[in-house]
């Protein structure tokens, strides 16, 4: 059943192509979802990574989760939403973008998130 107004924003109602986007998260509100137990921050740099840049810290909800691994861990999951994280951001918000709506990326990535003053480990 189409919506119809009679006007120009029929064209707007009724437009099927328009597919929601799913901005990515800020890394403050990702720090503060993850700190109160509504999200899973999924880390997804590498190991070496990792130990030159610094961990998440511990007071938050979060999983290091290879990216190969990833489809397995979400299928996995119980977390209600998941938040990805990796070095700037493209990587985690190509992968959410393609992923289901549970899923989004914190924007920036792990160097937003160190130049915000969040902790890190």
């Amino acid at each position: 059943m189409a919506v119809t107004t009679g006007t120009a924003w029929d064209l707007v109602l009724n437009d099927t192509s328009l597919t929601p986007v799913r901005a990515a998260l800020s890394p403050r509100a990702a720090y503060q979802d993850a700190l109160y137990g509504r999200a899973v921050v999924v880390d997804l740099r590498s190991a070496r990574r990792r130990a030159r840049d610094g961990d998440l810290p511990d007071e938050i909800s979060s999983a290091v989760v290879d990216r190969l691994e990833l489809g397995l861990w979400l299928r996995e999951s119980l977390a209600s939403r998941v938040l990805l994280l990796d070095d700037d951001g493209a990587r985690a918000g190509r992968l959410a973008r393609g992923s289901e709506a549970r899923v989004t990326s914190v924007d920036g990535g792990f160097a937003a998130w160190v130049a915000a003053g969040l902790p890190a480990a």
